[in-house]
């Protein structure tokens, strides 16, 4: 958004499907568009008039997934602190990928939507971007998932959490995953949590009314039915489905990354690798 905002306004061509021409753009930041960048982009730039942005722009030597690739070099940070961007925008599919590098941190989302199907997938993750020896403070890799299938009313929300700087061999991970069918009458949400923050491996189930936030059922989840979804239970650790995370490669994206959950592997796929995990 930030690229085609200072685009049309200084005038510059779009290609045939509204994309920013290939090339190198130096984009100084002028206190006139802060507002602008701030209502479009919800990026905070309120000290930011004078800086200078650079910006490239190219076509993936594959375009099977994405038709752009956009990396800047965001100003006041270091060299390597840089964000990049793959996407496509057709008729049929929108894909986006984004990476963001830098000193501290490192994230990466995916969304990918299927408009024929109309099925929306995304996922985040994020953590630190230095070794353990380097950590300080409290330092947690986050990561977050979503699925939605609009025609058979059918969706699934994850979130997880690693503790990093825990003892060795003291685990800390939690995962909560809410599963149903938000536009179902009297709907319900199945509830799932395990974590290994305490001791052992604790799992909890509930049934929740999704307009009161009341339990219909504790320690179980909703049965498959007209308003509701059974969801999902996996006895399958925290650890693995975001252990693979690794402070040097984990902020890397090219023309080739995508999400490769479906909803029948939601809770078990890695967000790193393509291995289903059992």
């Amino acid at each position: 958004m930030l690229l085609v905002t200072s685009t049309k306004k200084r005038g510059n061509s779009l290609d045939a499907n509204s994309y920013p021409n290939n090339g190198t753009y130096s984009l100084t930041i002028a206190a006139a568009d802060l507002p602008t960048i701030q209502s479009k982009c919800d990026i905070d730039v309120s000290n930011a008039a004078g800086s200078a942005i650079s910006i490239t722009v190219s076509t993936p030597t594959s375009t099977s997934l994405y038709d752009k690739k956009v990396t800047m070099v965001m100003p006041g940070g270091a060299p390597t602190d840089t964000q990049t961007y793959y996407y496509k925008n057709t008729d049929a599919v929108t894909n986006v990928a984004f990476a963001e590098v830098k000193t501290e941190h490192v994230s990466r989302s995916l969304a990918t939507l299927d408009k024929a199907a109309k099925v929306v997938k995304f996922e985040y993750i994020s953590g630190p971007a230095q070794s353990a020896p380097i950590f300080s403070g409290d330092v947690h890799i986050v990561a977050h998932r979503l699925f939605y299938d609009e025609i058979n009313d059918k969706g699934a929300m994850l979130s997880g959490e690693r503790d990093v700087l825990l003892p060795p061999g003291v685990s800390g991970h939690t995962r909560y995953i809410m599963a149903g069918k938000p536009n179902a009458s009297g709907a319900k949400f199945s509830l799932f949590m395990n974590s290994t923050k305490f001791l052992g491996d604790i799992q909890r189930l509930a049934c929740v009314n999704a307009m009161t936030g009341i339990i219909d059922t504790d320690n179980a989840s909703c049965a498959d039915s007209a308003n509701s979804l059974e969801g999902f239970t996996s006895t399958l650790p925290v650890s693995p489905v975001i252990d693979e995370w690794n402070h040097e490669t984990s902020g890397e994206i090219d023309e080739a990354t995508t999400i490769q959950f479906d909803y029948s592997d939601f809770d078990i796929t890695p967000f790193f690798g393509t291995t289903i995990l059992t």
